[in-house]
């Protein structure tokens, strides 16, 4: 493993994590996360993603316990 690039790595999930959160105006209790674009070849990924797991999600499939 590149233990340089798990420092950079580790370091970067700090700081995003240790950035308050993004809350709506004029609530205490409302999240506002900013909008992120996606390129085409992500957003190929992300629906890839998405339908195997809906897929597996269905009766007798390794996810179909799992409920939203």
């Amino acid at each position: 493993m590149d233990t340089f690039a798990f420092k950079q790595y580790f370091a970067r999930l700090m700081e995003i994590l240790e950035k308050p959160l993004p809350l709506a105006e004029d609530t205490q209790n409302e999240l506002n996360p900013p909008i992120t674009a996606l390129s085409p070849e992500a957003k190929s990924k992300w629906v890839e993603f998405h339908d195997a797991i809906e897929s597996q999600l269905a009766p007798h499939k390794e996810l179909h316990r799992i409920r939203g």
